[in-house]
Order: structure tokens, then C-alpha cells, then sequence
């Protein structure tokens, strides 16, 4: 008894079937070949399991990876969505298991909007710079996509909205507003770097090249991109916010509901907008006739937009 690959072979056995009721030399020659054929279809399941073996052992770090960065986006996109401090943290858990550090300082911008949000200064503070620290470094190791740059530019934008100091505003100001240009610079059709560039104009004045107009302009870019930016329409909403347009935001929020129904920020501003008071979203008090009160707060989910994401 013989034990090969999958099966137990029993050459005796084997003979022995195929000897009966056919002349003797025509028995054993057919034997001989089918037991020839057996050990050799046997040795190539052997060979081709081992072989499958090897490769699912090279691969499970790959598949340990992959699982961890999609529970990763999975919690981010509920954090954001939901505006859930604990799924954010959770995400930011399994993006540091796999040292990814696109990822990490993507996370770690929206942990810094949460808290600036929250006014939760300090640690805002701390997240932004861990944020700017970690996507610096993803782009030394060759990420140097318009993603980065655009989260690049938005923690500058966070860093920004928590100075009090004109000085340090301008200087981060700045910053922001170049990254987030180079970004559509580097891909004009990028509907997150499009909507970035559209909320950093949003929240610049116009004498620093900033406006509400520029911001119409790119937020309408980023739509035209992609029809499916929640964001994009949240911040026009915004935008005609402070138009006095009360109607037309009214429109882009149910426009951004049914791009995503459970966004708690679009829930919000459109209840508010529909009393007409001044209420609070997520912590902070707005006002829903001049929407003013969430300066550089900017929550987008790159998962649901085309272009913005960039595997590293």
C-alpha cells in the first residue's frame, strides 16, 4: 500500500481488476499502462497541491493586508459618514497595523476635522500634525499622487482653522491652497482634489484668492466628475447658504441625501435650514441662514468618488 497526493494506491489491486477475460500479455501490458497513467495523474496532483500550497502561503500576508485595509475603509466610511469619533479611531487601528501610511494620515485628517469640529483644539491639533507627518512620508515612498496632495492640503487647511494668529492663517493658508492646486494640477478630473480646491475657496477670503464664487466653480467641477459626490453637493448647499439662496441649498442637500442617505451632516443643515433656526450640527453651533460656523471642516470619503483614492 502506497499513500500518493490524495489517494491511498494499491498496485495489486489495481492489476487485478484489469486481468480478467483478456489474453494474458494483453492484461499485464494494460495494467502496466494504467498503472502508469494512475501514479503519473497522481504525482501532478501531488505536485500541483504542494505548488498551491507554497503560493497560499506567500500570499496569506497579502490577504491579511487586504482584509485589514477593508475593514479599515469600512470603519472610515462609517466614521464620516456618521460622524462617529469610534469608527474613525478603529480605522485609524487597522491602517496603522499595516503601516500604511497614505492611509494612516488620510484617517488621521478626519480624526483632526472631527475634533477641530468638536473644538477639541488639542487634539485636532495633534492629528493634523501627525496627519501632515504621514502622508510626507507616503510621498517619499512614491506616492506622489493628487490623493496626497489634496490631504496634504487639507490638514493645512485644519492647522489653519486653528490659529488665531493672522500671521500663522496665511502662512497655512497657504500651504493649503498650493497642495490642493498642484492636485488638480496633477489630475484635472479628480473629483476629490476638485472638491477640495472648492471648500479651500469656500473658506478663503476673496482677497486671498478664495471666494464663493471660485468655490461654486470647482464644487461644480467635482459634481461633473462624479455624479455621486455627496460632499460636493453638501458645500454647494453651503455656498448658497451664504448666497441667501435658502431654496437652491435645500435642493443640493436632498441631492446629496440621495447620493448617500445616512450622511448625518446633510441630514442636519437640511433640518435646520427646513426650521429656519439657528441649531447644532455635530457639536457646534451654526447659523442656518448664513451657514456660518463650520469653517474648514471638510468630510469627504474618497471611497465614494472616482479618482480620489490611490492604493499604496
Amino acid at each position: 500500500m502506497k499513500n500518493i497526493g490524495y489517494k491511498t494506491l494499491d498496485l495489486r489491486l489495481i492489476h487485478r481488476e484489469t486481468s480478467f477475460a483478456t489474453p494474458f500479455w494483453s492484461n499485464r501490458a494494460r495494467s502496466a499502462i494504467f498503472c502508469a497513467k494512475q501514479v503519473l495523474l497522481l504525482q501532478k496532483k501531488k505536485i500541483v497541491c504542494g505548488l498551491w500550497s507554497i503560493v497560499l502561503c506567500l500570499n496569506l500576508p497579502t490577504l491579511w493586508l487586504n482584509a485589514n485595509m477593508e475593514m479599515g475603509m469600512d470603519y472610515l466610511k462609517k466614521g464620516v459618514s456618521l460622524w462617529n469619533e469610534e469608527f474613525l479611531l478603529k480605522a485609524e487601528k487597522e491602517f496603522q497595523k499595516e503601516e500604511n501610511y497614505y492611509y494612516l494620515s488620510l484617517v488621521q485628517y478626519r480624526l483632526a476635522t472631527f475634533y477641530l469640529v468638536s473644538e477639541k483644539n488639542e487634539q485636532a491639533k495633534r492629528y493634523a500634525e501627525k496627519g501632515i507627518e504621514n502622508i510626507k512620508f507616503a510621498v517619499e515612498k512614491n506616492n506622489n499622487s493628487a490623493a496626497s496632495y489634496t490631504i496634504l492640503g487639507n490638514l493645512y487647511g485644519v492647522i489653519t482653522g486653528l490659529s488665531d494668529n493672522p500671521l500663522l492663517q496665511a502662512k497655512y493658508g497657504y500651504f493649503c491652497l498650493k497642495n490642493v492646486k498642484q492636485a488638480v494640477e496633477m489630475e484635472p478630473k479628480n473629483s476629490f482634489s476638485l472638491l477640495s480646491l472648492g471648500i479651500t475657496y469656500f473658506n478663503t477670503p476673496e482677497e486671498y484668492g478664495g471666494g464663493i464664487d471660485k468655490a461654486v466653480e470647482m464644487l461644480d467641477k467635482a459634481i461633473a466628475s462624479d455624479r455621486g459626490n455627496s460632499e460636493a453637493y453638501i458645500w454647494l448647499s453651503r455656498c448658497f447658504i451664504k448666497k441667501g439662496e435658502i431654496d437652491k441649498a435645500k435642493g443640493f442637500l436632498r441631492k446629496a441625501l440621495d447620493c448617500e442617505p445616512e450622511n448625518r451632516w446633510a441630514k442636519n443643515i437640511l433640518r435646520n435650514l427646513e426650521k429656519r433656526s439657528t441649531k447644532s450640527i455635530s457639536g457646534k453651533v451654526i447659523n442656518a441662514e448664513t451657514g456660518e460656523g463650520l469653517s474648514w471642516v471638510n468630510i469627504i470619503i474618497e471611497g465614494t468618488t472616482k479618482g480620489g483614492i490611490s492604493d499604496n
